[in-house]
């Protein structure tokens, strides 16, 4: 099943990151370091996905409705703290310097995120 939002403008399915496909304790840190973070950012995208797929099967009316919203508002409510982590992790070392700076070498497509849901 494919869709578009037309006010978001995203297709869905979404698709899930590259990950490595050998053992990420056998390579270097920081070549597995966006692997290792793409393992959680797919366990998202893989709970979205499934919210668009059920929410296209549900039809109006249906008992199910109220337990549907509330799986869709808990995995909106864990996408924002794990959107909050990853600003707080990828913004602030130590020494004040941002963790992209210190890991400069390799590329993490981190962004300031979208606004804040409420």
């Amino acid at each position: 099943m494919c869709g578009v939002d037309s006010a978001a403008a995203v297709e869905y399915p979404l698709p899930v990151l590259p990950a490595l496909s050998c053992g990420i304790y056998a390579i270097d840190s920081r070549k597995a370091l966006p692997s290792l973070i793409a393992f959680m950012k797919n366990a998202f995208i893989r709970a979205l996905n499934h919210v668009y797929t059920i929410s296209m099967r549900l039809p109006s009316g249906d008992p199910n409705i109220l337990h549907f919203l509330m799986y869709a508002k808990s995995v909106v409510e864990l996408l924002q703290v794990h959107l909050d982590g990853d600003r707080s992790i990828f913004t602030t070392c130590s020494d004040g310097r941002s963790l992209i700076d210190v890991l400069a070498p390799i590329s993490i497509p981190i962004s300031p995120g979208p606004p804040r849901l409420s």
